[in-house]
């Protein structure tokens, strides 16, 4: 059976090429990572460019995941309060986000008006396998394309989780209903 990449919650499960989650690559010779430069106005524009690549390739992606990607690019072990700060103040300015409870997912361009989120469910790792950094719409697109109806645990499975937290069965519970 061959999906669509995109599917909407109202739709019927749609067509699907790729349904595996892929990291988005920063390439240090395209988008040359300049640690020393980060906290810098001036360094505004090459960031909101490495910014702008994360999210079109891989969103929607939720605001920690973002700043990590961004952090661990520039070769910071950690993102503090002022690179969290810094990264989430350029993503609002230019793209398109929503907020949910688990916090806000930016979106590329083309998909956020019709909220169309693709059924990535293969291929996630440790990382991209928490429910709480998957949109509700992923969600919802997952369980439609794979016919789980509903089934936290189920759902979960063919996500790769091992073991379902209550934190995970109940965000799960909420998003596609039981």
């Amino acid at each position: 059976m061959t999906h669509n990449f995109w599917a909407t919650p109202a739709e019927e499960p749609a067509e699907q090429t790729n349904s595996s989650y892929e990291v988005a690559l920063l390439d240090p010779e395209q988008f040359s990572p300049e640690p020393d430069l980060f906290y810098t106005d001036e360094y505004a524009s090459r960031l909101t460019e490495m910014i702008d690549h994360v999210i079109e390739q891989e969103g929607p992606i939720h605001e920690e995941v973002l700043v990590r990607r961004i952090a661990r690019f520039h070769g910071f072990k950690r993102a503090g309060n002022q690179i969290q700060d810094i990264v989430l103040a350029i993503a609002k300015r230019r793209q398109s986000h929503s907020r949910e409870k688990a916090g806000l997912f930016f979106w590329p361009k083309e998909g956020f008006e019709a909220r169309r989120a693709p059924a990535r469910w293969k291929d996630r790792d440790d990382e991209m396998r928490k429910v709480e950094y998957i949109c509700m719409e992923e969600i919802r697109a997952i369980d439609k394309l794979l016919g789980t109806n509903g089934d936290p645990v189920e759902l979960a499975r063919n996500l790769g989780i091992a073991r379902l937290s209550q934190f995970a069965k109940e965000r799960l519970i909420e998003v596609v209903g039981e």
